[in-house]
């Protein structure tokens, strides 16, 4: 149940930032919205403030802003002359769209920023907080508490300089420096091969972490620079997908309600950690120009300012139909796989 209510309100925000978004900048530029909505389906629940009616539907997997004049193949929804989308410019239409993806991006710099700002990441340290029984670490003697100062003689600098010079050393003898209750020793240590095709070295230790915290302004910067990271990185992962060198699984709900669950149980700093990455690919993935999302809707909007003339409304609107039913296919069938290889 935690897992459930924590995977709602996470989806929740980031739908809701997003659509508030569309609304916001639409407001702004003069457009009648007649509806927000959170989730599809069935109307749970709604109330109206002024010409816009907000409403929470059965299924919280998404959500949409009606703008008065926005499909143009329907019957014209009444509103006041200039107060359509399709009445206003090209530009300004285009500012509506953009402004859900947006929003996502500026979501996840803030909760990029309120994790290593305010609740603080955790950093690992040099000092073990585990041993693995029967790995090599075991067998040299090595145990919680140690803190490696060396290897071979050079000094080591963090976690990651001693995890590279491991995992560069498979089957090499290595002698590592360790600190225990303030004396200083020297082990021999034999980091033994991860597996039989990269031959990464592992002793079999975990470090203990320490929390950190930014200050203010590093902390706004980390947000920024680590919601670019996650962009460029996705940006990364499709176009791999694109020359077939891809690695891993594309992950659709089930497998983020899987990952909320895992996070949910190490900390409240995991979890903002998951939405922040979340709230910037679903930004990403809301601009690539696929039927259906904002990212279509923008390049039909750039082919209209080329054109000086929008395309015709019935063709655009059937390749958006099509595009959405292609992504609700693809959704089933990787909810599926998810399924599959979590039962696995």
């Amino acid at each position: 149940m935690q897992t459930f209510i924590i995977f709602i309100v996470m989806i929740g925000v980031l739908i809701l930032i997003h659509e508030f978004g569309h609304y916001w900048v639409a407001k702004k530029a003069g457009v009648q919205v007649d509806e927000f909505a959170i989730g599809f389906g069935p109307k749970l629940y709604s109330w109206k403030r002024e010409e816009t009616l907000f409403s929470l539907r059965a299924f919280p997997l998404g959500g949409f802003v009606r703008m008065a004049g926005m499909d143009t193949s329907e019957e014209a929804e009444e509103h006041v002359a200039g107060k359509g989308f399709s009445d206003k410019s090209v530009a300004a239409r285009m500012g509506i769209i953009s402004a859900g993806p947006i929003m996502n991006f500026v979501l996840a710099m803030i909760l990029f920023a309120l994790l290593f700002g305010f609740i603080g990441v955790p950093v690992a340290t040099l000092t073990i907080d585990r041993v693995e029984p029967g790995m090599p670490a075991d067998r040299a003697g090595l145990r919680q508490g140690d803190t490696i100062v060396a290897v071979d003689g050079t000094r080591v600098e963090d976690w990651d300089d001693l995890v590279a010079k491991i995992q560069a050393n498979a089957n090499n003898e290595m002698a590592m420096t360790v600190k225990r209750d303030g004396q200083e020793f020297i082990v021999s240590v034999t980091p033994e091969p991860r597996d039989d095709v990269n031959r990464v070295g592992y002793i079999g230790i975990a470090p203990e972490t320490d929390n950190v915290r930014e200050k203010p302004l590093k902390a706004i910067v980390q947000g920024v620079y680590w919601t670019l990271f996650v962009i460029v990185e996705t940006l990364r992962a499709f176009g791999s997908l694109f020359v077939g060198s891809a690695q891993g699984e594309v992950m659709g709900i089930v497998g983020i309600y899987y990952q909320v669950g895992e996070a949910s149980k190490i900390g409240a700093a995991y979890v903002i950690y998951l939405a922040a990455i979340l709230s910037a690919n679903l930004g990403l993935i809301n601009l690539l120009p696929i039927p259906a999302l904002d990212g279509s809707r923008l390049a039909f909007l750039s082919i209209e300012a080329v054109r000086k003339r929008p395309v015709d409304p019935a063709k655009e609107n059937f390749i958006h139909f099509v595009g959405f039913a292609l992504l609700m296919g693809l959704a089933i069938v990787i909810a599926y796989k998810d399924i599959m290889r979590f039962f696995n």
